[in-house]
């Protein structure tokens, strides 16, 4: 009705869940707890008589041995910097050790001595929405990221010897492999169908 005063309603509008602080302080936790991975390896070859479907399992032929451990820790958010622009930064930090490496073949036998390596993995992405365009929603993504892969048991322990008894097919130097890696990516997106571009390196 004409005449009477305004009447305010105050509205609270709460954030998506993924959106809370609680949800956040969960995923660094997480996080911060970390992930171990151990990978253990005992093989031994023995030398067979006969029919290797039935003879008996005779002298050891050859044996590798060897212990590698990872300890990682990684911790990622995200930031809205402006309307319709997203950041999101990370790191990764593993430190990785080999031991009890053990290479034998009849009277050969080298142990080789115990390894250990630090490594960081950051990791930066940024996505744009670009809004409604050609009758669907836009939106791009930009990325970079360092990958770090230890050599396995296997790579640095499992080998042999040749005649003159040095050892062979077997690197316990073998050094990590490392690189970055880029991707752009555009989407486009209706309720009924989705489509994706990726160009990587």
């Amino acid at each position: 009705m004409f005449g009477q005063a305004d009447v305010a309603l105050p509205l609270r509008v709460l954030p998506a869940w993924h959106q809370t602080w609680w949800f956040r302080t969960a995923l660094v936790t997480v996080a911060l707890l970390g992930v171990f991975a151990w990978v253990q390896l005992r093989t031994r070859v023995l030398a067979i008589s006969g029919d290797w479907r039935s003879g008996m399992p005779g002298a050891l032929a050859s044996r590798f041995d060897g212990n590698t451990g990872t300890h990682s820790l990684w911790a990622q958010d995200a930031w809205r910097l402006a309307p319709g622009w997203t950041s999101v930064l990370g790191l990764r930090a593993e430190q990785w050790r080999a031991w009890g490496g053990l290479t034998q073949a009849a009277a050969n036998q080298i142990a080789h001595p115990e390894r250990s390596a630090t490594h960081l993995s950051p990791k930066a992405a940024l996505s744009h929405e670009m809004g409604a365009l050609a009758g669907g929603e836009w939106v791009l993504k930009a990325s970079t990221g360092r990958a770090v892969r230890n050599p396995t048991v296997s790579e640095l322990y499992q080998g042999g010897f040749n005649t003159l008894g040095q050892a062979i097919n077997t690197n316990p130097d073998l050094r990590p492999e490392t690189g970055w890696t880029q991707e752009f990516s555009a989407e486009w997106s209706t309720p009924a169908t989705s489509l994706r571009a990726t160009v990587f390196h």
